[in-house]
């Protein structure tokens, strides 16, 4: 099992209902022992957001993609957990983590936008369901943009991200 620092993040995207590949990815955390999750989008149905919180325990920052379903029953299931799971319904979910400006997007044109701002660190989204990484040179920034691919298996391999804040890189790594 690969170790990662205590700050490393796991970032994913368009898990589209695949629960198979979303418990074999909660149980591989579990071991790792990861303390947060970003989503870029695409659970699809609620009951698939209660599974991912039922089985990961860590932070869970979310935003809404084009295909996820019921947005008040994901809103009501987010206030089951609302200690730790941030939802964005914008188009931009903004946060800091361990000193580094982030943010998440579901779209790529959208988040490459937001990587020419130069504000932030890492930009983070998905709905192509190709994994890529790339720097965006950004007001004298280099801003990582990067799609930690599917966890469905459509166009690509499942796979996940594994970010490092301390270094601004992401390690992408096939289910």
């Amino acid at each position: 099992m690969k170790k990662i620092n205590d700050n490393s993040i796991v970032v994913i995207s368009d898990t589209h209902d695949s629960w198979e590949n979303i418990g074999k990815l909660c149980r591989i955390l579990k071991k790792m022992n990861t303390k947060v999750l970003i989503h870029c989008g695409d659970v699809c149905a609620p009951i698939t957001l209660k599974y991912i919180l039922d089985n990961y325990k860590g932070k869970i920052y979310l935003i809404k993609g084009n295909v996820d379903g019921d947005i008040y029953l994901m809103d009501k299931i987010v206030q089951e957990y609302k200690s730790r799971v941030y939802f964005f319904h914008e188009d931009i979910g903004e946060f800091t983590l361990h000193g580094r400006k982030i943010a998440i997007q579901h779209y790529p044109k959208l988040a490459y936008g937001l990587a020419c701002t130069g504000e932030y660190s890492a930009v983070f989204y998905g709905h192509t369901h190709i994994r890529s990484m790339q720097y965006i040179k950004a007001k004298n920034r280099k801003v990582l943009l990067a799609n930690p691919g599917n966890m469905c298996n459509i166009k690509d391999n499942p796979s996940f991200g594994i970010y490092n804040p301390r270094t601004n890189k992401i390690e992408i790594i096939d289910l």
